[in-house]
């Protein structure tokens, strides 16, 4: 039996109101927390634009590979003409 309102029933696969609230919460301590340590941030890397939330340009340049990847995967699956962004965040991708 599932006990509603926490994150790890979220993390199980509840979709409940209370279920995401409690993993929104995680979510947000998890990342007040590591904010809050001395930073070294890898810059240039999908986890410092994530993770850290940092903006320098390289880091928002691996942002940018990342969703043009994910929006390519979903193009190709449902047969949609892909861009040249996507193409080549693909063919960097293998």
């Amino acid at each position: 039996m599932l006990t509603h309102g926490k994150a790890s029933t979220y993390g199980e696969g509840c979709r409940c109101a209370d279920c995401r609230a409690a993993n929104t919460r995680k979510g947000k301590r998890q990342t007040a927390n590591r904010l809050a340590r001395p930073q070294d941030v890898p810059h240039g890397t999908l986890s410092g634009y994530c993770n850290w939330a940092c903006r320098c340009d390289p880091c928002r340049a691996a942002g940018r590979a990342r969703n043009a990847r994910l929006k390519a995967q979903r193009n190709l699956a449902a047969g949609r003409p892909l861009t040249d962004l996507q193409r080549r965040s693909l063919a960097g991708a293998a």
